[in-house]
């Protein structure tokens, strides 16, 4: 398997089929955004998406005591 470039490994005959439909595009990137929003949660930060202006914040507390 060959990953393609949303990270999702694509068999042989996935791999020269380049047509995604909006909804497939939206729907890996909703699911994409999810994981990420818990990662950075677990973190004790936060993710913010600004829709109109395409801008996604990413904040995380640094430890300064080391």
């Amino acid at each position: 398997m060959i990953p393609d470039e949303y990270g999702i490994p694509m068999d042989r005959t996935q791999q020269h089929s380049s047509s995604r439909t909006a909804s497939e595009v939206y729907a890996r990137t909703a699911m994409d955004l999810h994981i990420a929003r818990n990662m950075i949660k677990l973190q004790g930060g936060t993710l913010t998406l600004n829709h109109a202006n395409n801008i996604m914040v990413v904040t995380v507390p640094i430890d300064h005591r080391s």
